[in-house]
Formats: structure tokens, sequence, C-alpha cells
């Protein structure tokens, strides 16, 4: 009894000195063909998170563009994908909520294997790092440990106003 509340008491505390959860993000039914194919999953039990982003792990493995769609929260959008510099990293953002269900595209073949790592935030707090891995029929869920800063995984201002630039060129070109 003594060694399983010691046990317990030194998992509370690296909980408590991380301040990462456990994996809690889920797949939610099968996989969806899309072209490609899409999985939907579930975050939820970390608190508050306004960020969400995924990291492909896997060599020769991608996600499709757009990575993330169909939030169940409408404020909800992509965020920064697939640049030149940061080919297999993608991110979205939205109010804070405590659930939310979406889907992460993936390109490629449903049936092969590959392996992502997944991050949640609450501003510049890290609350969840987990690996998923597909082995080409199911997916199995650990607790990762890919541990960016949030800076990572937003879009830097010069590439904001470079975007802005041209879609106003695009514009008055019109």
């Amino acid at each position: 009894m003594r060694k399983l509340l010691i046990i317990l008491f030194v998992l509370g505390l690296v909980s408590i000195v991380t301040n990462v959860s456990m994996a809690s993000l889920a797949p939610i039914g099968g996989p969806i063909v899309i072209g490609s194919w899409a999985q939907a999953f579930n975050e939820t039990g970390v608190g508050n998170f306004d960020l969400v982003a995924v990291r492909m792990v896997s060599a020769g493995d991608s996600f499709e563009t757009p990575t993330h769609s169909g939030f169940s929260d409408g404020s909800w959008a992509l965020l920064y994908e697939n640049t030149p510099l940061t080919p297999t990293i993608a991110s979205a953002s939205g109010s804070a909520v405590t659930n939310l269900t979406w889907s992460i595209a993936i390109l490629g073949a449903q049936g092969d294997p590959l392996n992502f790592d997944f991050v949640a935030f609450n501003g510049e707090n890290l609350l969840e790092c987990a690996n998923a891995d597909w082995n080409g029929s199911n997916w199995n869920i650990t607790v990762g440990t890919w541990n960016p800063a949030r800076v990572e995984l937003t879009p830097e201002p010069a590439t904001m106003c470079l975007l802005g630039l041209g879609a106003l060129a695009l514009r008055r070109r019109k």
C-alpha cells in the first residue's frame, strides 16, 4: 500500500511539474476517403486550448492540403501549414475550447503506415504532446515528446505581410 501511494504521489508530482497531460487525442470512427484520406479526431480532457498542431514524423509521408478541416467550433480555422521551411507541420487555432472535433487530411494511401506528433496549446502553455501511429488499419495514440514553442506554429508577421501584399496585388490587377 505504501509503495502504491509513493508511486501515485510521484506521478502526480510529474504531472504538476511538466504541466503536460497524458494523450487525450482520440480518433473518431474510421478513415474517410477524400482523394487521399482523412481521419476525424477529438481533443478533450486538457482544459481550455486554442491551438492544435501536427508534425509528420514518418519519412516520405505528408499531410494533404488543407491539413485541418471540419471543425466542430466555427471559430477554428487552419493557421499555418506546409511552408518550404516546415513542410511537415500544420496548425489550426480558434477561440479557447475544452472539446473539439475535426479532421486531419493525409496524403497517400489509407493502408500505408504512418506516424505523426500532435500538440495542443492554451496561449503559450503546452497542454498536451501526443504521438499518433497508424499501422494501416488502426491508430495507437500515446504520450509524445514533441515540444515546440507556440511561435514555431504560427505564421511570421513578414509572411503574413507578403500574403496580404500578394492578395492586394491580385485584387488591384482585376
